[in-house]
């Protein structure tokens, strides 16, 4: 209720000018979905979120799998993925004026990936310990950090006039996007092969 007021009487409109009809606003839309730029961005920031709730639904049952684990070390050992995420935020933030949000993005993918991978070679190669899971699994939200404000922040260039417009309907892609693949996940990992999946 609090937060409700706040934004009721508080938080000031920042687009001084607003369009007139609702038509026009999903003309906006229209344009935007005729954007192939804008949808390989879009469509990769629903699949690093994908990724990331892939890993929040299955790593309790790697935890389970590993047994062992008190619910304080799954939580510590969980945490480490949101603390790769800052790292790469704030490498964005500290490195965009030298970096093309492309390669930031093109960065963020590939550390995804080399990082399940690496998590991959670690379990064929018989590593159980927790570390050998989580630790690999760092590298996505390393990955999403240097992705997702790269992403934005071209998503919200590619046409500036529509810049509200694109970042509601790219926050809406992400969501759906990202639980899709969460849903999709859900059909594969099970209890007895969290680990792999």
């Amino acid at each position: 209720l609090a937060g409700l007021w706040l934004v009721t009487f508080h938080l000031k409109e920042t687009n001084h000018h607003r369009t007139a009809s609702f038509a026009l606003q999903l003309k906006g839309y229209g344009e935007l979905g005729r954007s192939p730029p804008f949808w390989a961005y879009a469509l990769c920031m629903a699949f690093g979120i994908g990724t990331l709730y892939a890993f929040l639904g299955g790593a309790p049952l790697v935890a389970a799998q590993l047994g062992g684990l008190s619910s304080t070390a799954l939580g510590a050992y969980m945490g480490m993925v949101p603390a790769g995420f800052m790292l790469g935020s704030y490498i964005v933030g500290h490195t965009s004026s030298r970096h093309a949000p492309t390669r930031l993005i093109l960065v963020g993918r590939l550390l995804t990936a080399v990082g399940l991978l690496v998590g991959l070679v670690l379990l064929a190669s018989g590593l159980t310990h927790p570390l050998a899971f989580f630790g690999p699994c760092v590298f996505v939200g390393l990955g999403n950090g240097l992705t997702m404000p790269a992403a934005n922040a071209r998503i919200l260039s590619l046409r500036p006039h529509l810049a509200g417009t694109a970042s509601g309907l790219a926050a809406a892609v992400t969501v759906i996007g990202a639980g899709i693949v969460a849903f999709l996940a859900g059909l594969v990992v099970n209890a007895s092969n969290a680990h792999v999946a």
